[in-house]
């Protein structure tokens, strides 16, 4: 599922920089690029792991651990999301447990959160879109039963960021996994 927008500016506080890129593409300085990855910190990563495992200890629920196959098949999916600008649970055309299984993940159940957030003309901080993720899961009764997972104890979480046009995307993922059966 997809979350809101960030922030919208008005246009205009772009037209200088439009103005700048026209310039040089006119000049042949540039090549026009339609889209592009930007960084987006591990910070962003740990900050979704410190939230999730702060309110699954506030609910209750045992702690999860950062594992290899998980974690893999959600970065390589967030990865993918971004860089192709697309959203959902199936957007690749496999479920989250294919992903996992492909990565040598074993499993008894898998579960998973995704999120997508925007901005422009400038990307939002990884701060406030991780935040704006965690709202919507915790206030999504599905995401929030899957942070909630009790049976869950492993987990993978993905980040990435692509500009697409003149919009920056963020896309995140959380896998869940049941790996005691």
């Amino acid at each position: 599922m997809s979350g809101k927008q960030i922030e919208r500016l008005p246009r205009h506080c772009g037209i200088g920089l439009a103005l700048a890129a026209l310039i040089a593409v006119q000049a042949g300085a540039v090549e026009v690029a339609t889209a592009q990855e930007f960084r987006v910190p591990s910070d962003a990563n740990q900050y979704i792991l410190d939230q999730t495992l702060a309110y699954r200890a506030s609910k209750g629920v045992q702690k999860v651990w950062v594992k290899g196959a998980p974690n893999r098949a959600a970065d390589k999916y967030a990865r993918f999301l971004a860089e192709n600008n697309l959203s959902g649970h199936t957007a690749d055309g496999r479920q989250p447990g294919d992903r996992v299984k492909a990565e040598g993940g074993k499993f008894c159940g898998v579960s998973e959160n995704v999120h997508e957030s925007w901005s422009s003309p400038s990307p939002a901080s990884w701060q406030d879109a991780m935040q704006q993720a965690m709202n919507f899961w915790k206030t999504s009764p599905g995401h929030e039963a899957n942070l909630r997972r009790a049976e869950a104890d492993q987990m993978g979480i993905g980040v990435h960021g692509w500009k697409h046009g003149d919009r920056y995307y963020y896309k995140s993922v959380q896998v869940f996994l049941q790996t005691k059966c």
